[in-house]
């Protein structure tokens, strides 16, 4: 670890990234994780990161009739 040039920040080496659900698709996934059935309807790009999105809802056996894709659309993705 080293302190950045432009601010008195140290700078850190990321070791992994995960990749997860958040916002509603979290509160799905849980209430799948409970035997609920989840359904869960978006607008999400025809990307990579849509495509994603498609793997960890079905993954965790969420429904996504209601997931739409568009190429006139960039799937929203956050990293905190």
């Amino acid at each position: 670890s080293r302190i950045s040039p432009e601010a008195p920040v140290p700078v850190n080496r990321v070791s992994k990234m995960k990749e997860v659900l958040g916002g509603a698709g979290n509160v799905a996934s849980n209430l799948s994780n409970l035997d609920c059935k989840a359904f869960r309807g978006a607008l999400a790009g025809n990307d990579d990161h849509g495509r994603l999105l498609q793997h960890l809802l079905d993954a965790d056996k969420i429904d996504t009739t209601g997931l739409i894709t568009s190429d006139d659309r960039c799937t929203i993705i956050f990293r905190p």
